[in-house]
This record gives structure tokens, C-alpha cells and sequence, in this order.
């Protein structure tokens, strides 16, 4: 059914899509103002948690979203601040890194040696691959505003 799109399970992995994060961020304005807003749309006000998950596990789970939430707009801010010059060049380098992580992971084969890589990346590569997610995102709904 739908759920299976949403997970590798089938080819070895044990990810699977549990909700999605709207996000809102400021961008500086070019003449010294306060800025322009841009927000996403929201998600759907349906969340459901796997009710076979202890109370424990779903607060955990919910503290999880809500720090990967924040550490989402700290990244897209400090961006936005980043003069334009620099931020293109880190984008760039995101660019790279994504391209790199991306052959690299689909060289692998299905199943453990992938999901052991995919485990493996470093923090910086980490950094650089959600850049690269979040920041062209970040652009196209402020275009849509």
C-alpha cells in the first residue's frame, strides 16, 4: 500500500517515514529591513505515532523531531546570515559532498555494507548533505511568497 513507499524495508534497510516538518525562515532584506518571511506549507494535522511504541518511546521520539526541527533553523539562519560570497561557496562544497555521498552509496549493494555506510558519514558530511536539502527548499518557498 502507500506505507511501503515510505519504506526500505523490502530491500534490507529499517527506514521508514513517520512524519513531515513544515519550517519557517527570515531572510535578510536587501535594503536593511526586517526581512522576508517564508513559511511552508503544513503537514497534515494527522500525526500518528506507532501506538505499539511505549509512552516513553513516543516522547522520545517527539523530543527527536522537535531538536532535528530547531537544529533545521539554526542551519537555515546562520545560511541566510552568511555573507553571499561564503554561502555560495559552502553551498557549492554541499553540492560536492552530496554528489560524492550519493555515487558512493549506490555503489554499494542493498542490505547491510549500504546501511553501514550510510551510518558511517561523519558529522561534517552530515552537515553539508542537510544544507544541501534544506537551503534549496528553504529558496523555492520564498520564491512562491
Amino acid at each position: 500500500a502507500a506505507t511501503s513507499l515510505l519504506s526500505d524495508v523490502d530491500e534490507g534497510g529499517v527506514t521508514r517515514v513517520i512524519s513531515v516538518q513544515c519550517s519557517e525562515v527570515t531572510m535578510p532584506n536587501a535594503q536593511g529591513g526586517d526581512g522576508i518571511s517564508s513559511f511552508t506549507a503544513v503537514a497534515p494535522a494527522r500525526v500518528t505515532i506507532d501506538p505499539h511504541l511505549t509512552e516513553e518511546e513516543q516522547k522520545r521520539q517527539i523530543r527527536i523531531a522537535s531538536e532535528a526541527t530547531r537544529l533545521q533553523k539554526e542551519m537555515l539562519t546562520e545560511l541566510s546570515n552568511m555573507p553571499e560570497e561564503q554561502r555560495y561557496r559552502l553551498l557549492n562544497e554541499a553540492k560536492l559532498a552530496s554528489e560524492e555521498f550519493l555515487k558512493n552509496t549506490l555503489a554499494l549493494p542493498p542490505g547491510e555494507k549500504r546501511i553501514a555506510y550510510l551510518q558511517s558519514v561523519d558529522p561534517r558530511t552530515s552537515r553539508l548533505l542537510a544544507i544541501h536539502k534544506l537551503w534549496p527548499t528553504a529558496q523555492s518557498n520564498e520564491v512562491m511568497r
